[in-house]
């Protein structure tokens, strides 16, 4: 069932899979995030700022380095 999913929701579960693994450093590295679209990545930002995690996660933009916190 999870291959039918589309990016956001495969996202979101790997978020919450990713929270319980987390342990005490809190941070998650996002590969393959270049892919998201926009939907996608509000989609990804709107998980990861409800989680409490920090993520390190890389996007393609065509726009100068941003680093958002």
């Amino acid at each position: 069932k999870f291959d039918r999913l589309n990016m956001a929701e495969r996202m979101r579960i790997a978020i919450e899979i990713a929270y319980l693994k987390a342990g005490d450093l809190g941070l998650i590295l996002v590969d393959e995030a270049e892919h998201f679209d926009s939907a996608t990545w509000e989609a990804f930002k709107q998980a990861a700022t409800e989680s409490g995690l920090q993520f390190v996660a890389a996007r393609v933009a065509d726009s100068d380095l941003e680093v958002l916190t």
